[in-house]
């Protein structure tokens, strides 16, 4: 079963993208992931993330809902990011 929130910061370094999400309980965690898989992923959900250019929209993303499971074995890495009807 997917878990929920809320994106509250993105920032990438070093090839590695982190993902600051709200959980509805209000915790916030802090999820990493490959930059390029992981901008394509969230490009194909929200769209407008990749620009001309080739750059990050990262102030896009900022409020937007996410859908998503983290890796079985290590939790703080984002595993998969699922498609939300409705988002823009």
């Amino acid at each position: 079963m997917p878990l929920a929130g809320t994106i509250s910061g993105v920032y990438g370094e070093g090839g590695l993208i982190t993902l600051d999400i709200q959980l509805p309980s209000g915790t916030v965690i802090h999820l990493h992931g490959d930059n390029g898989p992981t901008v394509r992923a969230l490009h194909e959900v929200y769209g407008n993330v990749i620009t001309p250019g080739h750059s990050f929209a990262a102030a896009h993303l900022v409020g937007k809902p996410i859908e998503f499971d983290v890796d079985p074995y290590m939790p703080a890495l984002l595993a998969v990011i699922y498609p939300l009807s409705g988002s823009e």
